[in-house]
């Protein structure tokens, strides 16, 4: 029983809720702190088996105290298609342990889904960027700071991934 709970009440953060293949989901989930529904599928989607399981994932982990929800934190997946879709945010402490329990070259192939899906996504909403769109997409820039400077960054530590970096730096800056 963790400090406080009353007998009987259900400890969020039990061993039993961090198992495979939600263990595995966490760890990927952790190469970003905030994502929409449509970056958490592109990104680490395959570890359940379908895109039908992504909103349970999130929805259970959510249950259990692992993300919350961005308030205020939508953004609008690439194409600029579905409107804005809600994000949610891993707690911080959460995604420095996940993180740290990744293989590296699992991390490294993780954050390339990541940059690859954040390039889309910026190269969708350059064209926006200008025009009656401007100041709505110039919002849901910010809303993706975080994870549109994770994908340059690693853009610019991977020598091979040179132009992933330019076109991203293009689209956005």
């Amino acid at each position: 029983m963790s400090p406080g709970s009353q007998p009987g009440e259900k400890n969020t953060c039990t061993a039993a809720v961090i198992t495979r293949p939600w263990a595995t989901w966490i760890a990927r989930a952790a190469v970003s702190a905030r994502h929409h529904q449509a970056a958490a599928q592109a990104v680490c989607g395959d570890v359940l088996g379908s895109a039908l399981a992504v909103p349970d994932a999130l929805q259970e982990l959510t249950s259990h105290s692992l993300l919350t929800a961005d308030e205020g934190g939508e953004s609008t997946p690439p194409g600029g298609e579905g409107g804005d879709a809600p994000r949610s945010r891993m707690l911080e402490t959460v995604r420095e342990f996940a993180e740290s329990r990744l293989a590296e070259t699992e991390r490294a192939a993780l954050r390339r889904r990541h940059a690859a899906y954040y390039l889309a996504w910026a190269e969708a909403a350059e064209p926006r960027l200008h025009g009656p769109e401007q100041p709505a997409w110039l919002n849901r820039l910010e809303g993706e700071h975080d994870n549109l400077r994770a994908a340059l960054g690693w853009g610019v530590e991977q020598p091979e991934q040179d132009e992933t970096g330019l076109r991203l730096a293009g689209a956005v800056f």
